[in-house]
């Protein structure tokens, strides 16, 4: 089932109501401000896109996950914090980052260029690096918080390179779904099992894989 098609079930339509605008009772009305509101969010979903904030799979996402948490009754405070414009958990974590370091920014508070938030990159990087190298006494909520803002200096060092950090790991997760998917067939064809194969020979399926891609799609990476 595609994301709208997910939407448009939650929509409630159990009356048995049709979707013509040809009805009468109101039914011309209903179309015209439904036709009315869906422009408006066209308008929306374009201007986001091209700040690269978020797509519309986020938005259907996003809408199927809130009708979900209304209808149940549960997590009503999480729906209101989005209703109000705000990032809670039913958004992208680096699609909220990415918003809340733009506004940040239009504010005023920002690093000057790209170069200036690899720095940040570096420190954050080196931060997690000094947690791991506490051994046993490392802290977990400790490293994931540092983690945490080694992420947040990503999103901002993508945004300052005009990209959107959420699709560039869509873009990731893709790329590695479509190689990994090549290993397993390349085993199946073999009669071999996965999981009985040792990391070198692994790592020559993956070598391989990418070697495919780059024969078909001219791809260097």
């Amino acid at each position: 089932m595609g994301m709208l098609e997910m939407l448009l079930r939650t929509g409630g339509a159990s009356d048995g109501a049709s979707c013509g605008h040809g009805q009468a009772d109101g039914g011309a009305e209903a179309y015209s401000v439904a036709v009315s509101l869906l422009s408006r969010l066209l308008d929306v979903v374009s201007a986001a896109q091209s700040r690269g904030d978020f797509e519309w799979e986020d938005v259907v996402r996003g809408c199927v996950a809130q009708r979900a948490l209304s209808a149940s009754g549960a997590g009503a405070a999480e729906v209101e914090r989005i209703a109000a414009g705000g990032c809670g958990r039913l958004c992208s974590a680096m699609g909220c980052a990415q918003q809340l370091s733009r506004e940040a920014s239009e504010m005023g508070f920002d690093w000057p260029d790209a170069e200036s938030v690899w720095e940040k990159v570096e420190e954050e990087r080196l931060e997690v690096l000094a947690e791991l190298g506490r051994g046993k006494s490392m802290s977990t909520q400790a490293l994931a918080e540092e983690l945490g803002d080694l992420l947040f200096a990503l999103v901002n060092f993508g945004r300052h390179l005009g990209l959107s950090t959420e699709e560039a790991l869509w873009g990731a997760n893709a790329k590695f779904t479509r190689r990994f998917g090549r290993m397993k067939e390349d085993v199946r064809r073999r009669g071999g099992v996965m999981g009985g194969l040792g990391m070198d020979a692994l790592e020559d399926l993956w070598l391989r894989a990418k070697g495919v891609e780059r024969r078909k799609d001219g791809e260097v990476s």
